[in-house]
């Protein structure tokens, strides 16, 4: 392809769109929970406050509980809200370990890591746990579950809807099991809340965990619910709050916003929502199937989740892949968004059968409401470019592969293109070479090493890698996510 044609093209994915299918790891903030937020931000009282100020802040925490139980037809005394579905998650199974002393836990192999890493902190500390293993479609067996109770199981805790590849558990079942053995039962229902029809007066649950950032709301709130009479410790000690099962003073601005986005969800038509999102699905599939012939589902595409799509491409490097795409604006997943950032495959695919080697090579579609077909052309575009020029065009080098070892090696040279202003907010990269934003410097640079380019976000960086080896540099990366993406891995603050 002629340079001209790319660098037009390049400069068209600066401006264009972003089309955002990584919903699975949150959803944008909905308009009108936003409008919302805004117009109580003069809400200053402390809701534990007798005054009128208080009082304003205590009505509308109420009011968002009132709007969140509705979403599963519980009692507002049912829902303890929290800061996420982690805290959520750690707060059942730690109860069921303080209060029990010792006993069996039985989970699945594809949970959460909030739900898989509490069992394994349990184990090291005595209690033995099952893990269920699951089929090709990411299902477990209840036969085999019924097998693995034990006179001394405390409690079963098993997800709704797997994040990763969408696989649907059947909690009905599985919670008559539980309930047949007067055993606890708890389920992460993060990916399904607002999204499949629950009710928990007829679904016979102990405990299910969920999160306002995945129904359109924001960050750092979700909620518990805990059916009447169930114990529950806190995870959190210190104050009254929460009828004293999660103290701290309560984040007003979060919880309205999170009541928000559980009224506009329960206007929703199920029905209607998810026949949208599964007609995307299928023309996603359908394209990707058409640009790469040996795509394969992880999962099940008829009995999973319209929201999700998990995809294996033979001798691809998902991260290259997503790289290149994020390039276009086009943003996609590996899997869940707690262990982004690693070189370890998902525990999800690992658990179906997939070998390392095709987990890397899988990457993640997280349909959300905001999407629409003309979206999944768009990325079906993009898969053309990807593979016309990504072998001969774009050249990553990742944050995390950024070692010593590398950095050390008089064969590479780390260059720096950021302004003055952005390297005077964050320090440059350690040993870097700081060079000006234009061509004529950049040609100074030997050719006989190999050269690694880092901007702010890693858009520029493309560019100018593109150009130099147009213009004869053999060698040359630029950093994925740029010095943006290396200082978010390494915590790095200023």
């Amino acid at each position: 392809m002629r340079l001209a044609t790319r660098l037009v093209r390049n400069t068209i994915a600066w401006i264009r769109k972003t089309v955002y299918f990584d919903n699975n790891a949150t959803t944008p903030l909905d308009p009108n929970v936003k409008k919302f937020i805004a117009s109580i931000l003069s809400f200053y009282g402390n809701p534990s406050s007798i005054h009128s100020s208080g009082s304003r802040s205590r009505e509308l925490i109420e009011w968002a509980r009132q709007q969140v139980a509705g979403v599963i037809n519980a009692s507002p005394d049912e829902i303890v809200l929290t800061s996420g579905a982690t805290e959520a998650n750690n707060t059942v199974i730690k109860t069921v370990a303080a209060i029990k002393s010792k006993g069996h836990f039985i989970t699945s192999a594809i949970e959460h890591p909030s739900v898989l890493q509490v069992h394994k902190s349990l184990e090291k500390k005595g209690f033995p746990v099952t893990y269920l293993k699951v089929n090709k479609s990411g299902m477990i067996d209840l036969t085999k579950l019924t097998q693995a109770i034990r006179p001394d199981t405390v409690l079963i805790s098993i997800m709704h809807v797997n994040n990763e590849i969408g696989s649907i558990q059947p909690i009905e079942e599985i919670a008559q099991i539980a309930q047949k053995h007067s055993i606890l039962f708890h389920s992460d229902i993060v990916q399904s809340f607002s999204k499949f029809p629950i009710n928990v007066k007829e679904l016979p649950v102990d405990y299910l965990s969920f999160s306002a950032h995945k129904i359109y709301g924001p960050k750092g709130i979700g909620g518990l619910y805990v059916r009447e009479g169930r114990p529950l410790e806190p995870l959190i000690e210190g104050g009254h709050q929460e009828k004293t099962l999660r103290a701290g003073t309560e984040s007003l601005f979060n919880i309205a916003g999170f009541g928000k986005a559980a009224e506009i969800a329960r206007q929703v038509d199920l029905a209607v929502y998810r026949n949208n999102l599964l007609a995307i699905k299928k023309a996603l599939y359908e394209g990707i199937k058409s640009v790469f012939p040996d795509a394969q589902i992880n999962g099940d595409f008829e009995q999973g989740s319209p929201t999700t799509l998990n995809i294996f491409l033979p001798g691809v490097d998902n991260r290259e892949f997503i790289a290149f795409l994020d390039f276009y604006r086009i943003e996609v997943s590996t899997g869940s968004a707690c262990i982004s950032g690693s070189d370890e495959p998902s525990h999800v695919l690992l658990a179906l059968g997939l070998t390392p080697e095709e987990a890397l090579s899988s990457f993640r579609i997280g349909i959300g409401r905001f999407n629409t077909i003309s979206d999944a052309e768009s990325f079906i575009k993009i898969l053309h470019y990807f593979i016309s020029e990504s072998q001969d065009f774009f050249d990553y080098l990742f944050p995390q592969d950024l070692t010593p070892a590398i950095l050390s090696n008089p064969a590479m040279l780390v260059v720096e293109i950021r302004t003055a202003a952005q390297r005077k907010k964050f320090k440059s990269f350690p040993g870097a070479i700081i060079s000006e934003i234009s061509m004529s410097a950049l040609r100074k640079l030997p050719k006989d090493k190999s050269i690694i380019l880092m901007c702010e976000d890693g858009y520029l960086a493309n560019i100018y890698a593109l150009r130099l080896k147009n213009a004869g540099w053999k060698n040359v990366k630029a950093v994925f996510g740029g010095h943006r993406a290396w200082r978010t891995l390494y915590q790095i603050t200023e």
